[in-house]
This record gives structure tokens, C-alpha cells and sequence, in this order.
């Protein structure tokens, strides 16, 4: 099956949110099916938030069950969020699951995958673009809004290697093979290689975990690399009352979204209970997105009031920072007794030095190793 991109630009104008309603039925709880057109014509599966690739295997069986009980039914569609999975695999996988079912079942499916409020189907058909825009137009189906889904740059390999390094040295955690250190950060054996060939003679043990003085230049080319592409996005409180950052840690640590771990002030303290800073002056969490597709649309659920903002020059302190991360392990830790997991030491320390709090950062860095020196 080759996905055709679809958007259905023409129809955006005429569907609005009752589209959905108007044209599809819910089906009882006892069907393996979860809507059927009010002609009768058309089934749907519908798996918002699909478990990877088992979702894609339910949601035909599904269908395919209904099918063989609706001789009437001309089309049983699977609709899927397709966000998290490849358009190739999910490609792939279609056409082999639908050689499994017999012609007469298997000519009747069709499937429409959701991504980033755009969609895509499985030939070019007027009728699915109506469909996925009907979809897309009723937010009580749970689709993801496109305005909540970002397409995150990857980050610099080196970058990403060289923070590795430096938590595994601040934490003792000793030695790690190139190909290991390859496959934790997700990139070839001859980027490592490089990588770790820029580094200075006096800090090549880094990777042995057997230097004695803090690696100051493998770290500045952290920072460098860092504040170039990090590509974080700031929220403010928009309710008009005074931001509470600590209510915001209760509900994030009591609701503990997926792939989100807390970095900055917060992580700090849990990493070094002596950590000195008074109050919370914002709030850093790191989102875990190695397919480079941010979703942060468990911030609405959050706080309604937090808005996002692109204003460098509003007088607005922001209230929340969000920070993708795109390597492939990203070194959350989960402690005894809280919710939320946290930043690796060395995240948390960026997130502090964004701040300005460079000798907080520098305190955390010595609570691990006690010669580390550079603020």
C-alpha cells in the first residue's frame, strides 16, 4: 500500500465539528467495531492512541470481524494516529496483514493514518479525505490538534555523546563501548568515532571514565553546541493571577505524563537535597521525542492558563520550559517516593544555566564529583 498525503484543503471550509456526528453513529459497547455510517455503508476503527503496532493488528481484526457479519457494509475503515510510527512501517505492515484476510474482506478495508492534524489514506478516494477531515474537526475522537504536535530538528550527535560522557563520569558509572555509547545516543560507530577524536588529549580518558579533573572543553562544547540548537518552547500564565510552580509540580508528579521527566530547579533538588536556591523560579521539563515529533498537548491538561509564548521581549518570566530530547535513551531517572522522573545531571545543568544560575549548576556538578570547578 503506498500512503497518499491528503488534506483535503477544499472541504476544510465546508466541515465543522458536528460533520462527525451528523454522518456516523456510535456502535454498542458489544461491537468489535466503534462507528458505522447512518447508511449503513461504512464501518470504522477508530485507535486514537494506538499501542505502536498493536493497534494497527486489533483494529483489522476488528474490522475484519464486522465485515464478515455486514454483507452490506461496502467499506470497513481503520483510523489510527499514526505520530509515533513510521509511514513506511505502517505501510509495509498494511499490505502483509491484509494478504492474511480473504478478497472479499480484504478489498472492502481501507485505512486513514492521522499524524500532525494532517492525514493520510490509502488511495486517492474524496470520500476518506471527508472522512479524515470530519475526524480531525471533532475533538471528542481524541485526535491530537497539529498546533500540539511540533517537528523537532535532531539534535547534534556530538552534543548528545559528549552529555552521555559527562553523566557517566559524574556518576562513576565507569567505561562504555563505542558501540554501546552508539546505540544509546542512536547514531553509527564512525560518528562516535569522530566525536570522540575531537576531544583534547588531556580529556581522552573521558570515555574510560578514568580522568581525575573535570572535562572543561568536552563541556564547553556542550554549551556551544546546546545553545545553538536547543530548540525549547516557553509557556506564561495567562490566567492573571500569580503563577504557583509548586501546585504545578504536585499535578505533574499525581498525573506523571508519558516520556516527561522534570529538569532545572526542580531535578536539582531532587538530585542534591542541599541544593541553594530559594523558591521555583520556573518550572524545565525534558520531553523524550526520539522520533522528532514533540506532543505537548499534555500542557492544556496541565493548566488551561499556560500559553505559549515566542516573545523575547515580553516582561513575562515564563512559567513552564519545555525541552525535547531526541536521542534514543533519555537517561530519566525514576526515585523512590515521587512521581515524575527526572533530567540527568547534566540536562539539569543546562536548564540552570539558561536561567543564569551558573554557580547553582556548578554546586550540583560538585555534589557528584567534588573537583568539578567551571562557573
Amino acid at each position: 500500500m503506498q500512503l497518499l498525503n491528503g488534506r483535503g484543503a477544499d472541504l476544510g471550509s465546508e466541515i465543522d465539528e458536528h460533520w462527525f456526528s451528523e454522518h456516523y453513529q456510535h456502535e454498542p459497547a458489544d461491537s468489535p467495531v466503534d462507528f458505522v455510517s447512518r447508511d449503513g455503508a461504512t464501518i470504522l476503527e477508530v485507535q486514537a492512541k494506538p499501542q505502536g503496532m498493536r493497534g494497527l493488528y486489533s483494529g483489522l481484526m476488528q474490522l475484519a470481524v464486522s465485515l464478515s457479519q455486514r454483507p452490506e457494509a461496502r467499506t470497513g475503515v481503520l483510523v489510527m494516529d499514526g505520530s509515533r510510527i513510521s509511514k513506511e512501517r505502517i505501510s509495509n505492515e498494511w499490505d502483509e496483514l491484509r494478504e492474511l484476510f480473504a478478497p472479499k474482506i480484504s478489498k472492502r478495508l481501507s485505512m486513514i493514518v492521522i499524524r500532525d492534524g494532517e492525514h493520510w489514506k490509502q488511495r486517492d478516494n474524496p470520500s476518506l479525505d471527508q472522512l479524515a477531515e470530519g475526524i480531525l474537526a471533532d475533538e471528542k475522537l481524541g485526535f491530537r490538534k497539529s498546533s500540539e504536535l511540533r517537528k523537532i530538528e535532531q539534535a547534534s550527535k556530538k552534543a548528545e555523546i559528549f552529555k552521555v560522557l559527562i553523566v557517566r563520569w559524574l556518576m562513576s558509572k565507569g567505561p562504555i563501548g563505542i558501540g554501546e555509547l552508539g546505540k544509546h545516543v542512536g547514531c553509527s560507530y564512525p560518528t562516535v568515532r569522530k566525536s570522540l577524536d575531537s576531544i583534547p588529549a588531556s580529556e581522552s580518558g573521558l570515555r574510560e571514565g578514568d580522568i581525575s579533573h573535570f572535562p572543561k572543553n568536552v563541556w564547553q562544547d556542550v554549551l556551544t553546541l546546546t545553545k545553538s540548537d536547543r530548540q525549547s518552547i516557553q509557556f506564561v500564565d495567562r490566567s492573571g493571577q500569580r503563577p504557583n510552580p509548586e501546585s504545578l509540580i504536585k499535578r505533574l508528579d499525581r498525573n506523571q505524563p508519558k516520556h516527561v521527566a522534570f529538569g532545572g530547579v526542580v531535578a536539582a533538588r531532587r538530585w542534591h537535597a542541599d541544593f541553594d536556591l530559594n523558591g521555583t523560579p520556573r518550572i524545565d521539563l525534558l520531553v523524550h521525542c526520539p522520533n522528532q515529533i514533540l506532543d505537548i498537548s499534555f500542557i492544556q491538561k496541565l493548566d488551561p492558563a499556560l500559553k505559549e509564548t515566542t516573545d523575547e521581549r515580553s516582561d513575562d518570566s515564563p512559567t513552564l520550559v519545555v525541552h525535547p530530547i531526541t536521542r534514543l535513551e533519555p537517561d530519566f531517572t525514576t526515585q523512590p517516593n515521587v512521581g515524575l522522573p527526572i533530567a540527568d545531571p547534566v540536562e539539569t545543568a543546562l536548564d540552570l544555566i539558561d536561567m543564569g544560575l551558573n554557580a547553582q549548576a556548578n554546586d550540583l556538578f560538585a555534589h557528584f564529583r567534588t573537583e568539578v570547578r567551571f562557573a
